[in-house]
């Protein structure tokens, strides 16, 4: 078993409640990625807003490769988790 690399604490309960757990969720998600999966979807998290093409011209490989190592690092749920905790703790710091 491999061991947590991201954990959660908050003195505000309501931000721990809900991230605690699903950042163990997200981190299991990403310590099942290969390296390769986690190298284009870190290469995507950096630069969002680049087309796919792009993304492959930075990595060095074809535009359709690159479409689907991000999909199978499930980079749509990936951005929509980092949205949400970021909203979650911006929230809790209002």
């Amino acid at each position: 078993m491999k061991s947590e690399l991201f954990q959660f604490s908050s003195s505000q309960p309501e931000l721990e409640r809900h991230l605690s757990v699903t950042i163990k969720l997200f981190d299991a998600h990403l310590s099942s990625l290969t390296k390769t999966e986690a190298l284009v979807l870190c290469c995507y998290l950096s630069h969002p807003d680049e087309p796919h093409k792009s993304l492959a011209a930075r990595l060095g490989k074809s535009r359709v490769n690159t479409t689907k190592l991000l999909n199978a690092s499930a980079y749509n749920a990936v951005d929509a988790y980092l949205t949400y905790a970021t909203a979650l703790i911006q929230q809790g710091n209002a």
